[in-house]
């Protein structure tokens, strides 16, 4: 292992040679991938041929090596641009090519990633790929991969360049600067958005640009900005017709979150309703989470979910929450939210969502007290 691996990226990569080396062939049927580029560029021409959106999202996912990483150390843009150049199908496509390769050769330094280029040529790829997009709307469901990707590298990058930095250093201090690359991406994305608001037809690419710009600015904790996404998506009239159900499900779900960190109770529930009802029925862990928002909103009324549903879900937890609140015990009902209060924030159920549904809950247990201390009277 090299003394100079900066950060888990870069370790699981160097492992990865390390396998590679030892016994390749293993590895080609192990990580499912493809033995050379010339196999590689076979697949995406397939791709473009069926205009198969999901398929180009596997071969291209950015969350993985797609081929050998010995290929990718040796190989150099302008061998793989020579290569695409030989294939008139991939004359379109070129450019969106090389800034994977880019992308991905960046992620397989030996030694470290630097952060600064590859948040640059991934907000660059997403720019790339939205150009093609705009003419060939099958790639949809490539954009929800990436934007994700780029989400996930924006916190990579922050939580190392906070790490890195000198604790004493004044530029900590900057909330932008500890959130440098977060709003580099979040910038990226939410200023896109216009080139797929006006087109019905490329709605889908609006609903998931929206929901990306919705969960990073929740992230930064950044209201303000969520505040205009509500006005332009409110202002547009979203054709779902064209968009895939999972991708509607995914935007009102975040359109929920918004809502509940916004304590708009009641959106938030019609969103969280719909999100569930929607999505699959085998997409359990999926579906615990919007249960347990639609749970938090419904106690806050003072409505009971049935105790079979919290079993099928394997929502104990709230069987103890509802018991206090019938019981009116409000030390009980304390004492459940402290000891679980490390799986309320691990499930995203902290602060946001409870704090004003345990100040509000609080109170009914002690209305709920003083009627029955009324009826012993």
């Amino acid at each position: 292992m090299n003394l100079n691996e900066e950060n888990g990226i870069t370790k699981k990569i160097n492992w990865l040679r390390q396998l590679e080396e030892r016994n390749p062939e293993y590895e080609l049927k192990r990580r499912n991938i493809f033995p050379n580029y010339i196999s590689l560029l076979n697949s995406i021409e397939e791709c473009i041929k069926l205009k198969n959106g999901y398929k180009m999202n596997q071969i291209l996912k950015l969350t993985q090596i797609p081929i050998y990483i010995y290929i990718i150390d040796n190989m150099n843009e302008n061998d793989l641009r020579k290569k695409i150049k030989e294939r008139n199908s991939l004359k379109n496509f070129e450019q969106l090519i090389i800034d994977h390769f880019n992308i991905i050769k960046i992620l397989c330094n030996k030694n470290h990633i630097n952060w600064d280029i590859l948040s640059n040529i991934s907000c660059k790829f997403l720019s790339t790929f939205l150009q093609l997009y705009c003419n060939n709307l099958w790639l949809l469901p490539y954009l929800l991969s990436i934007c994700s990707f780029l989400n996930n590298i924006s916190t990579l990058a922050d939580s190392y360049n906070n790490n890195k930095n000198d604790i004493f250093s004044d530029e900590n201090e900057d909330i932008n600067n500890k959130n440098k690359y977060t709003i580099e991406v979040l910038n990226s994305i939410r200023g896109k958005i216009g080139i797929v608001k006006g087109d019905a037809e490329k709605h889908g690419g609006f609903v998931i640009l929206m929901l990306q710009s919705i969960k990073l600015c929740m992230k930064l904790n950044n209201m303000q900005i969520t505040s205009s996404f509500l006005k332009i998506i409110n202002s547009t009239d979203i054709n779902y017709a064209y968009i895939p159900k999972l991708f509607i499900v995914l935007f009102k779900c975040e359109l929920g979150k918004l809502y509940l960190q916004k304590m708009e109770y009641e959106k938030a529930e019609n969103e969280f309703i719909w999100a569930f009802s929607n999505s699959q029925k085998n997409k359990i862990a999926f579906r615990k989470k919007i249960l347990q928002a639609i749970i938090s909103i419904r106690l806050n009324k003072g409505i009971y979910p049935p105790k079979n549903l919290l079993k099928k879900y394997n929502l104990h937890i709230y069987i103890d929450i509802i018991y206090s609140m019938k019981r009116g015990n409000i030390f009980l009902y304390n004492n459940v939210i402290q000891n679980f209060s490390k799986y309320f924030f691990e499930n995203g159920l902290n602060e946001s969502k409870t704090t004003h549904s345990h100040f509000y809950l609080s109170h009914v247990l002690v209305d709920s007290r003083r009627g029955a201390t009324k009826k012993h009277h």
